[in-house]
């Protein structure tokens, strides 16, 4: 069983939409930004946002 979730991607279609919600509406920060995505910290880990045209990202 998980104790904790650390971070977590969803795609989203507009970003900067998403991430002024992520911010406004939750609370979280914007710690990172990149071409297609960016990165918010939720306190404890991280949410990352990215544009659905940009899916063939993986995490190493």
């Amino acid at each position: 069983m998980f104790e904790r979730v650390d971070t977590f991607v969803l795609t989203v279609i507009h970003l900067d939409r998403a991430v002024k919600w992520y911010e406004e509406v939750i609370g979280f920060k914007l710690v990172f930004s990149g071409n297609a995505y960016r990165i918010l910290n939720t306190g404890e880990g991280a949410i990352s946002l990215m544009t659905s045209w940009d899916c063939s990202f993986t995490f190493q």
